[in-house]
């Protein structure tokens, strides 16, 4: 079981960045705007240190039991974009011929993919690598 540290601070005169420094800004992974209209709370994602949240998340406010609760249908956990960026990849690598070594790290597969004409990001290349890896010892 993890644990999670939630900051809450107010925005200034400008609500367009956070009051005093910067500073506390950087030291968190994800900072949220959140605005609210009656039951409606929306949370916009400013900064972040991830790519893999959700840029917004619409919830409504129940009182009975009193908690939040999603109002678009969104899944929770990683966005669907990153999900089917992933499943793109794992099956890039499974079309390389020849095969990968499964002993390559990610910087090697990915140097094969990139040399193969593809762009992607590391945290998705390293999370496709793991699936077909899985998937191949099914």
């Amino acid at each position: 079981m993890g644990c999670a540290v939630v900051i809450i601070d107010h925005a200034g005169n400008d609500v367009s960045k956070p009051r005093g420094t910067s500073g506390k800004r950087d030291d968190v992974d994800v900072v949220w705007k959140v605005s609210r209209s009656g039951d409606a709370v929306s949370l916009a994602r400013t900064h972040t240190r991830k790519r893999h949240e959700v840029d917004r998340l619409n919830l409504r406010r129940e009182v009975d039991p009193t908690r939040h609760v999603r109002r678009d249908g969104q899944k929770a956990g990683p966005d669907q974009e990153r999900e089917e960026k992933i499943e793109a990849f794992v099956t890039i690598i499974g079309l390389i011929d020849p095969p990968p070594d499964l002993s390559l790290g990610v910087r090697g597969i990915g140097e094969l993919v990139r040399t193969s004409g593809h762009s992607v990001q590391n945290d998705v290349l390293a999370m496709a690598w793991k699936r077909h890896k899985e998937r191949l010892s099914e």
